[in-house]
């Protein structure tokens, strides 16, 4: 029985190293601003009152430089490009460009987001930037932290939020977690919250086995690529799986597919069994002495 328990060993160490490895984060002194996402909807011609909170959570003084930039997107993974000086960032108007902070410090800054009478509805996005510069002891290398307040602006009007969705991606069987995704496309005026669930049920039955639900925010003109956790059944099978995804102003998008779940210790369990399967065959097979 020398090969079995061998082999056992062996199905340990698999198995063990198929667990979850924990993770442990930390968190990094600087500047802190909040809020970090900001969704209004302003007329034309309107100009509406804001804040922002910026905490020095270092142990020295600091000098805090606020400033606006026009903020896109360059791919489907929803990479961000900024853009200085430009007539729609002119709209934010700083009561103050410059604070002074002492350590532990938070100070409340106003600031004006002005649209003008012409502006066409629509969405507009701007990034509020936060900046500040330290130095080493020595005072010879200088780091510059930015950190940014996003700013989700709708111009009210006749706005369109027209989503559609490009392509699904959907793991035809998995052992675990796995990831799944889709790629949505907005062609309206304004910024549209994709709300999305994910349902596994059995192959006869009308109740979900397993879900999971989220969301995501796509721009205007823009394809996202949306990714998340496929919600892993309990037991090993064949499931059908629904998707419905939320499209902005057009009803949601429900799509069908089939998944076989073969979770990591059933193929040592299926492993083992094909490995006792063939000693018994060689077994039965060896000559009598």
């Amino acid at each position: 029985m020398k090969w079995l328990f061998g082999f056992g060993l062996v199905a340990l160490f698999v198995f063990t190293a198929l667990s979850p490895a924990s993770a442990q984060g930390f968190d990094s002194p600087g500047l802190r601003v909040s809020p970090l996402r900001t969704e209004l909807t302003i007329g034309p011609g309107t100009t509406l009152k804001s804040n922002l909170n910026v905490t020095n959570l270092t142990d020295k003084n600091m000098i805090v430089q606020l400033s606006s930039e026009l903020f896109s997107v360059i791919n489907p993974e929803y990479n961000y490009s900024f853009t200085v000086d430009t007539d729609v960032t002119r709209w934010v108007q700083f009561e103050t460009t410059s604070v002074a902070l002492e350590p532990g410090q938070s100070q409340r800054v106003s600031y004006d987001i002005a649209v003008p009478i012409g502006a066409e509805p629509g969405g507009q996005y701007i990034s509020i930037f936060a900046s500040t510069d330290s130095e080493q002891d020595a005072g010879a290398i200088t780091s510059r932290q930015r950190i940014a307040s996003l700013l989700y602006i709708t111009v009210d009007g006749d706005v369109t939020r027209d989503g559609s969705l490009l392509s699904l991606s959907h793991p035809w069987w998995i052992s675990g977690k796995t990831d799944w995704s889709v790629n949505l496309k907005n062609q309206g005026t304004a910024h549209f919250r994709s709300r999305y669930l994910v349902q596994i049920f059995a192959l006869v039955g009308a109740n979900p086995l397993a879900q999971m639900n989220g969301e995501a925010l796509v721009l205007p003109g823009t394809i996202r690529r949306v990714t998340d956790t496929f919600p892993v059944p309990q037991y090993p099978g064949i499931y059908t799986v629904i998707y419905a995804i939320g499209l902005g102003d057009q009803p949601a998008q429900t799509e069908t597919r089939y998944i076989l779940y073969v979770p990591g210790w059933m193929w040592l369990v299926i492993g083992l069994a094909a490995v006792l399967s063939i000693m018994l065959i060689i077994r039965r097979r060896r000559p009598a002495v």
